[in-house]
């Protein structure tokens, strides 16, 4: 993490391993936990930061480098603000993301019922919808709601209230 353009520096954070109902916690069954992993970091209002990520041991393979620019703490913050996103191609992801890159948005609030039923098929509908979104969600702060379909994956919300597990750090 660092300012864009900069050199980046490792940040220490926790992780979180999250077995939901149904799976043995191994990989080799495709029935592997979530990792859910937090980091801290403070940024000025309307710099630009650049960031990677690694998961998993030292050796695993690094993600691109993504660029976001932090919110205005003061003055005008323009919010994009949308809910029941679906999974099929009549969605708002290309319209974030070319917005998100013009600066006309500086931040997400997504309302609820991600792609629908976000654990299913052992999290492939998952990890398909938010790789597709992948290009508006690094760039600009994303604030996920949970709705009513997010209680379909199989432990009835329970992975999502894991999540806050990250305000003990």
């Amino acid at each position: 993490f660092g300012p864009a353009g900069g050199t980046l520096a490792p940040i220490p954070g926790v992780s979180h391993k999250y077995t939901p109902p149904g799976r043995d916690g191994t990989v080799s069954t495709n029935s592997a936990p979530y990792m859910m992993h937090y980091i801290k970091f403070e940024v000025e209002e309307r710099k630009s930061y650049s960031y990677k990520v690694q998961s998993g041991a030292s050796s695993a393979e690094w993600s691109d480098e993504f660029t976001f620019r932090a919110p205005a703490v003061t003055g005008e913050t323009k919010i994009a603000t949308y809910g029941d996103m679906g999974h099929s191609h009549y969605n708002c992801m290309e319209n974030v993301k070319v917005d998100a890159a013009a600066g006309e948005i500086d931040a997400v609030v997504h309302m609820g019922d991600h792609c629908y039923n976000l654990g299913f098929t052992n999290d492939r509908r998952g990890d398909a919808y938010m790789n597709a979104f992948q290009g508006a969600l690094t760039t600009v702060p994303w604030f996920p709601i949970i709705g009513n379909h997010e209680s379909s994956d199989g432990d009835h919300f329970k992975h999502y209230e894991a999540i806050a597990y990250s305000e003990a750090f």
